[in-house]
């Protein structure tokens, strides 16, 4: 890496320096060019002065000024001529001055044309300089527009990159807080089993001591049954003399009680064969019944999901019954009011033509043409119909009227019977019950997560406000950075400016000089004219008088142009060209920077990412093997707490030895464990026996 940075670095400095160098010579050849020209300049006016301080009288030979030009020793030699024809004729005097103002008009021809190529030399470098100019300023303005934008996406992209940072790191606050109330949790569990295990190792110790006084007691005993032994064994050699059929009484004594003593150990050891086997069939039944309940609490975990499946699926189907029941009760009103309305209706139509009725037979009894109200009701052909059905008694109106009641009273038992079927029972009303409690305990459910809700609202604009504030103070601080860099950039260009107006202060000072020269010679070409104007005027006058005229006006006219071209010199173009291609280098420099400093965030933002993803897979492993661990814990604890029971309860040690299997098996003892817990208990084993 060092040695490419350092070839890089060489080449770089290679092409600054062919880059210097090509500069170094073309200023050297406008150097010297205007050298050249000065120098013509210095000839044509050496020639001029040194005509103009000569007697007229003393010379008679022309000058050519072109080769004065290119060879200085010739025209010096040229002046010591005209200083060495001394004594001519005063009749060769107009020669003389035709000579004078010949080399005079040749001069300021030679003056006016390098002052005339040296404007148009100036004018040229002018407008490629003021090409220039405006290509840097809008390559500038290009490069400031893509700084802009590349800041404002790097500033963009930086405080994505924060926030995305301040998020993941309250996550990992949060996880961290989580897994350390889950590790304190575990210290107090482990806590806990410390405890346990002190006060198994303190019982240990308390048995042991028991042993120990008990093997003590047992040794006593063991030396006065050897003494008494002895004794015996003394008696009896001392009874065998004396007494045979003792001894014989006593041997048959002796075997019966080895064959007893042989039966209660077969007895003792049935008994310990079948313990053993009791054991093995608890294990297994104890195993069985661990299996049984992970099965069932998987049927349990299968059942409450179903039952809360179904719980939806009732909650859809009561309000689907609500809804019926609401459609069916607005449908039942509808029929009600309108039988309601129908049989109101009837009735007051019939008590209304009955009142009329009695009005008009009233009305009938006092005037003197009676109305006959059946023949305004139903007109002369039901009248005539009337008449025929008066005889019979209406009978016929009276049947009608039966089997409109008979209808009527029909319809009349079909809607209470409708209305008795739409009247919800006890059943409905209990399901109705219920559904309203599950309704209360839903809506609570639902005050409650929108409590959470509002709570977890909160909570997150909270932590919205603080990144806004510190994307705020961020900004703040860019925005100062920004103001310092601005007023840096200012205070850099004021410098610039006076040194641009100091440069032009000298350029307008040099051309002020040069100007004061050309006045100069004008005002000493004017004192010679009058001595010329006094006589007659030849052709050969006329024409060099119209020659001065042209070289008048060419002077004006170049006079003119300086003064116009005054105010921007060359010098402060190429100066400023120089200082914009500094300014361009370093832009680019800094630019150059700006793209390593953010593939260097960019691979720092990368690794950070790839470890933040391994701490989260460790995270989650260990979560999960927590989560694991709670959910296991809820199956095994009750058949923990059986297991101890029953060890703590148990005096046979293979039984204790099996629960203590058990006991491994739940709380997943390692190897070592194991190991070191049953050469405890062979060591108890063997101090008890």
């Amino acid at each position: 890496m060092q040695k490419s940075t350092s070839k890089k670095e060489l080449l770089e400095i290679i092409k600054q320096q062919e880059e210097d160098l090509s500069r170094y010579k073309k200023r050297f050849q406008d150097v010297v060019a205007t050298l050249k020209r000065v120098l013509k300049e210095k000839d044509a006016l050496e020639l001029s002065l040194m005509v103009m301080s000569k007697n007229p009288k003393s010379e008679t030979a022309s000058i050519d000024l072109d080769c004065s030009i290119d060879d200085n020793s010739s025209t010096s030699s040229k002046v010591e001529e005209l200083h060495s024809e001394d004594g001519a004729s005063p009749n060769e005097s107009a020669d003389h001055l035709k000579t004078q103002l010949t080399t005079l008009m040749q001069s300021l021809a030679t003056l006016s044309a390098e002052k005339s190529r040296m404007e148009a030399s100036f004018q040229a470098d002018r407008k490629a300089l003021r090409i220039e100019k405006e290509e840097q300023e809008n390559a500038m303005k290009d490069l400031k527009k893509k700084l802009e934008e590349q800041a404002q996406s790097y500033l963009t992209e930086i405080e994505n990159h924060k926030t995305k940072l301040m998020l993941e790191r309250r996550q990992r606050e949060k996880e961290h807080q989580d897994h350390g109330m889950m590790i304190r949790e575990l210290q107090k569990l482990l806590e806990e089993e410390r405890s346990k295990k002190e006060n198994v190792v303190k019982s240990n110790t308390d048995y042991k001591r028991e042993l120990l006084a008990f093997q003590s007691v047992a040794e006593v005993k063991e030396k006065e049954l050897n003494r008494e032994v002895e004794n015996l064994k003394k008696r009896l050699l001392k009874e065998q003399d004396s007494s045979a059929p003792l001894l014989s009484s006593l041997q048959q004594e002796l075997a019966a009680m080895r064959e007893q003593h042989t039966a209660a150990i077969q007895k003792e050891q049935e008994r310990a064969s079948e313990a053993e086997k009791q054991t093995k069939k608890l294990v297994a039944m104890h195993e069985e019944r661990v299996a049984n309940l992970e099965a069932r609490l998987a049927e349990l975990s299968h059942t409450v999901g179903n039952y809360d499946r179904v719980k939806e699926e009732d909650q859809c189907a009561i309000r689907k019954l609500k809804e019926r029941l609401v459609q069916l009760e607005l449908e039942h009103g509808d029929e009600t009011a309108l039988k309601e309305e129908s049989s109101l209706e009837v009735e007051t139509l019939v008590s209304k033509l009955k009142y009329i009725k009695s009005l008009v037979d009233k009305a009938n009894e006092n005037a003197e043409n009676p109305v006959d109200v059946q023949a305004v009701l139903f007109g002369d052909k039901e009248l005539m119909d009337l008449n025929k059905y008066a005889n019979s008694d209406h009978s016929l109106c009276n049947e009608e009227y039966q089997a409109l009641k008979d209808e009527f009273e029909e319809y009349k038992r079909t809607t209470k019977k409708n209305s008795v079927s739409f009247s919800p029972s006890k059943e409905d009303n209990k399901e109705i019950e219920s559904v309203k409690t599950q309704l209360s305990i839903v809506t609570e459910k639902a005050r409650n997560l929108h409590d959470q809700l509002v709570y977890t609202v909160r909570h997150y604009d909270d932590k919205i406000d603080e990144i806004h504030k510190t994307s705020k103070a961020e900004k703040e601080k860019w925005e100062a950075r920004m103001l310092s860099k601005e007023q840096a950039h200012r205070a850099r260009l004021a410098d610039l400016e006076q040194q641009m107006s100091k440069q032009r202060e000298r350029a307008l000072a040099l051309v002020r000089e040069k100007d004061e020269e050309i006045n100069s010679l004008k005002a000493t070409f004017q004192s010679l004219l009058p001595s010329a104007a006094s006589k007659p005027l030849t052709s050969s006058d006329k024409d060099q008088q119209a020659d001065t005229n042209t070289v008048s006006r060419k002077s004006s006219t170049a006079s003119d142009v300086f003064d116009v071209t005054e105010s921007r010199p060359m010098l402060h173009y190429v100066q400023e060209l120089s200082r914009m291609q500094i300014d361009v280098a370093k832009l680019r420099k800094q630019k150059h920077s700006l793209e390593t400093s953010l593939r260097d965030l960019e691979l720092k933002s990368a690794e950070e990412k790839e470890s933040f993803k391994a701490q989260a897979a460790v995270l989650m492993s260990a979560v999960a093997r927590l989560e694991r661990c709670q959910t296991r814990e809820g199956a095994n604890l009750e058949y923990l707490k059986n297991v101890v029971l029953s060890y703590l309860l148990n005096t046979d040690e293979n039984r204790r030895s099996h629960m203590l299997n058990a006991i491994a098996t739940v709380l997943q003892f390692s190897d070592q464990e194991k190991i070191s817990v049953i050469q405890a208990m062979n060591q108890k084993l063997k101090m008890l026996s």
